[in-house]
């Protein structure tokens, strides 16, 4: 019950994955344009983050209360689900004869080895690239939108696609 409440609460403070909180600047998030597909360094991510932890969801038997907050999070902006779900919920969702079998759910956090601010990205794979959020650890809000690889920062001033500001 109360992973549930806290996923509800994640959800309804970030009512869009769209709705960046005050405090992110573009200066402050523009470190994720590492992640973008179009990147032309295919190491920039590696040079400018270190994993912190790596897990595809049917293989783990429990996750934290944050991880669940921010798998639902990305479940329903995405819409795999219109509420939060528990572990084995979306472990039958994505697993052998679940309506996601062939999709892939991984949780994978990062740091920033020039900031040292941690970031999660929950992704699946419905087809070749993937589609995610990805959140600031601490905080628990959506700071991107990962839509086929392409990166979009999520700032107080409004969305800016990694693609565009790369130009």
């Amino acid at each position: 019950m109360k992973q549930q409440i806290l996923a509800l609460a994640l959800t309804l403070t970030s009512a869009s994955a769209f709705a960046a909180p005050q405090s992110y600047s573009l200066p402050a998030l523009k470190e994720l344009c590492a992640m973008d597909a179009g990147n032309e360094d295919e190491f920039a991510f590696e040079k400018a983050f270190s994993d912190v932890s790596e897990y595809e969801i049917d293989e783990v038997e429990s996750i934290s209360a944050k991880d669940l907050a921010m798998v639902n999070a990305h479940l329903m902006d995405h819409e795999y689900a219109a509420k939060p779900l528990t572990l084995a919920e979306i472990k039958a969702l994505f697993g052998p004869g679940g309506d996601q079998a062939y999709n892939d759910l991984y949780v994978i956090t990062f740091k920033s080895k020039t900031t040292g601010r941690v970031y999660t990205h929950v992704k699946t794979y419905p087809g070749d690239n993937p589609y995610g959020l990805i959140f600031d650890n601490k905080t628990l809000k959506p700071v991107a939108h990962n839509g086929d690889g392409s990166i979009v920062l999520l700032t107080n001033n409004g969305s800016y696609s990694c693609w565009e500001l790369d130009k």
